[in-house]
């Protein structure tokens, strides 16, 4: 039996197992016609058995989405585990693709993560503990467009671009689950603290200018036209309506980052998870980065199950490594690969996002030490981690010691699981 939190070390084989499974074994997967449609059954079928494996209570929730005049019965996926509250967070991630892409990243990525994070959580892998909060994953289909709407059908998106975007649907997984959870909240069943999406989370680069951004000028023009461009810098050096400075004057060009981001209605929740990102690192750890904007200027913000969740009036923020923003050449497109995953950087990504929910949902009340990250190294995959047990130990002049990992596999179990209280570190065989 695992302890709480520890990793283990294939992980980031199981990660790739996963993603191997989705993208090369089962490959393109949603509701264009009825082959496509047998391979979304089989990923939602192998989804649904590793819950099972991992004795969790799953279930499938089945509906019917119409596309092309044809009617295909679909199902989000679902495991839980109860915590002592009514309080809940959903952790969610799409496991269907576009017509022509295998999905490696979009969304084996997201998918991968989740299940991971699942096995870490999973109670029999906690020594039977529950948390203060409860848990919920789900696995939704159809977030791709045109498959996310039936053309029969107005969208639920009630905002001003949805008309033209026709999206968010009947058909749509995120929709029919939110949907659900809303009902069950007004009941008194549960309270929905956030739910976290899991998008496209596979593809991070140290090289210069690697990260691309939305035009910000375009999308404010959507909403203000003409005064944009009337504006008078705008007028007098229209190289500047390029909107993408006004990204690059804020966030990072290197595509080394992971984003949070949201509306400004959830701006607390994902304040919350972004400070509790990185587990109890103190200082550097994986690069990270945030944004919330107004719903009026989220744009590409909501390409996700995320924004079901808005439209039901509750919090939910995206994490990503902004698809097409950063590998354009394989979004969306036959090369979406398992061989383009960085499987290092999607391990401390996981890794560190399962540290942030056992710290949200109450799930670490037995982990005795504190872990503390020195000066950051240049590379995020190298920075020194080290361990203090509250049961300090003392050398002869009374100073507390310290040990250092002897290796980066090591450094990854650390931030996972640390050593019991009175035990001595053991290095990672």
């Amino acid at each position: 039996m695992n302890s709480p939190g520890k990793a283990t070390s294939d992980s980031k084989g199981r990660l790739r197992k996963h993603i191997e499974k989705l993208s090369n074994d089962i490959g393109i997967r949603n509701i264009e016609n009825l082959h496509n449609y047998e391979k979304l059954k089989e990923a939602a079928d192998y989804i649904y058995n590793s819950f099972k494996e991992l004795a969790y209570e799953a279930e499938k929730y089945e509906f019917k989405a119409t596309f092309n005049g044809n009617d295909f019965l679909v199902s989000n996926i679902e495991a839980y585990i109860k915590g002592d509250s009514k309080d809940t967070i959903i952790i969610g991630a799409h496991y269907d693709t576009v017509k022509r892409s295998p999905g490696a990243n979009d969304n084996g990525s997201g998918v991968a993560c989740m299940l991971e994070i699942a096995r870490q959580l999973a109670p029999k892998n906690n020594q039977g503990r529950r948390p203060e909060k409860s848990i919920r994953f789900v696995a939704f289909p159809n977030e791709e467009s045109p498959y996310s709407y039936d053309l029969t059908h107005h969208s639920l998106d009630t905002s001003r671009k949805a008309p033209k975007a026709a999206h968010r649907g009947p058909n749509m997984g995120s929709i029919q689950y939110a949907k659900q959870i809303k009902a069950q909240m007004e009941n008194g069943e549960i309270n929905v603290i956030g739910m976290i999406c899991l998008e496209t989370i596979g593809f991070y680069s140290d090289k210069a200018d690697s990260q691309g951004f939305p035009d910000f000028c375009s999308l404010i023009s959507k909403w203000c036209p003409g005064k944009v461009t009337r504006f008078s810098p705008f007028k007098c050096f229209p190289q500047l309506r390029c909107g993408a400075w006004v990204f690059k004057c804020i966030y990072p060009t290197t595509g080394n980052f992971l984003l949070f981001a949201s509306n400004n209605k959830s701006a607390g929740f994902l304040n919350d998870c972004y400070e509790n990102f990185d587990g109890n690192i103190r200082t550097g750890g994986f690069p990270k980065e945030k944004i919330s904007l107004p719903p009026c200027l989220v744009g590409d913000l909501g390409r996700s199950d995320h924004k079901s969740f808005w439209i039901h009036g509750m919090p939910a923020i995206m994490l990503t490594d902004t698809a097409n923003f950063r590998h354009p050449e394989d979004y969306h497109e036959p090369s979406d690969q398992s061989d383009k995953i960085d499987y290092v950087s999607l391990d401390e990504v996981t890794v560190n996002v399962e540290l942030m929910i056992r710290k949200m949902i109450g799930y670490v009340s037995n982990v005795e030490d504190e872990v503390v990250l020195q000066q950051p190294s240049s590379s995020r995959r190298q920075s020194p981690i080290m361990i203090r047990s509250k049961a300090k130990s003392k050398t002869s002049e009374g100073n507390e010691t310290w040990t250092q990992p002897s290796s980066s596999d090591e450094s990854m179990q650390l931030l996972r699981g640390v050593k019991k209280k009175g035990k001595t570190n053991k290095k990672v065989k």
